[in-house]
This record gives structure tokens, C-alpha cells and sequence, in this order.
């Protein structure tokens, strides 16, 4: 299955597929997982540690993660089935400001993140090619399957780039 054309996907999440490397898409995916592990691994600093004031801690930045796979894949499911009715927004900051992390821990977080990836690319391995076309609206954007597949790789990249470059020395 090849990336989607950038066209085809709103000029925010440009970024996100642009970080895609060309490759099978089912290993992409669990790749994803290993490559946020390795991040992870690195982290030298704690769970609750952020680079600098009004920051997401290591465990925020998981929990932001794990949020974001919740809500694509609800978008993708009622787009796979035919939903007509745009689907609201969400407030990723609100999220993460409302997510009481005070008795998680990280390894509990990867693991919540690595079965929900799962269960998603189990959904995925299913989709026929019509499936994959389908699309619907969602914060007032015009989405396909496909495109959100792919953004769900992308962000999963973007944060661990972000872990990278900003909170490992």
C-alpha cells in the first residue's frame, strides 16, 4: 500500500506523513512500536521529566500518544463504515492536562500503547481497498483511511524525534 498524496490530506499533517519512509506499511506500523521503545530506552531523566517549564513529561508525551491512536481509530472506524456526519475535534492539550498519570508508569503506558497498536493493525490487516479509500470529516477536515493510517505513523516518528532532540543529552 503506498503513502497517500499529500494532496489528498490537509496541509497540517503534512509533516506527519512526510516522515513515513517508503516500506510495507503493516511493518511500518509495528516498527513504530519498536522505534518509540528505543526512544524510550534512552530516557536517563524519569518519567516525569520535561525539558522545560509548560512541557509534556516522557509519561505525557506516551499518554498523548495512546490518546491519538484512540481517536484516529475511531475516525477511521466510522469512516470505514460509512459515517456521514462530520466527527467534532478534540483538544490534545486538554487531554493531556486531564489524564491523571500520578499512578501509571511509563512501562504500564508503552504497554497500554503497543496493545492498542495491536488491535489497530488488526483491524487494518482486514480493510479491503475500498475500505482503505473510504474517508469522512473530522474537526472539520476531510480525512481518508489511508491518510489517517498513515498520520498515525508519522505522529508516533514526530514525538520520538521531539524525545530525541529535546530530552536526551
Amino acid at each position: 500500500m503506498n503513502k497517500p498524496n499529500l494532496d489528498q490530506v490537509a496541509d497540517y499533517y503534512h509533516k506527519y506523513i512526510k516522515l513515513v519512509p517508503d516500506g510495507d506499511f503493516y511493518n511500518l506500523m509495528n516498527n513504530n512500536v519498536l522505534l518509540l521503545k528505543k526512544a524510550l530506552a534512552k530516557n536517563k531523566k524519569g518519567a516525569d521529566y520535561a525539558y522545560a517549564e509548560g512541557k509534556w513529561t516522557i509519561k505525557e508525551i506516551v499518554s498523548h500518544l495512546i490518546d491519538v491512536e484512540r481517536v484516529m481509530m475511531n475516525r477511521v472506524h466510522a469512516f470505514v463504515r460509512g459515517e456521514k456526519n462530520p466527527i467534532a475535534g478534540y483538544d490534545h492539550d486538554a487531554y493531556v492536562a486531564d489524564a491523571d498519570l500520578s499512578n501509571k508508569s511509563l512501562e504500564g503506558l508503552i504497554n497500554e500503547f503497543e496493545l492498542i497498536r495491536k488491535a489497530n493493525l488488526a483491524m487494518f490487516q482486514n480493510f479491503s481497498e475500498l475500505e482503505w479509500e473510504r474517508g469522512g470529516i473530522a474537526n472539520n477536515v476531510q480525512f481518508t483511511v489511508r491518510a489517517i493510517a498513515y498520520i498515525m505513523i508519522g505522529h508516533v516518528i514526530h514525538h520520538v524525534n521531539v524525545l530525541e532532540e529535546r530530552y536526551y543529552d
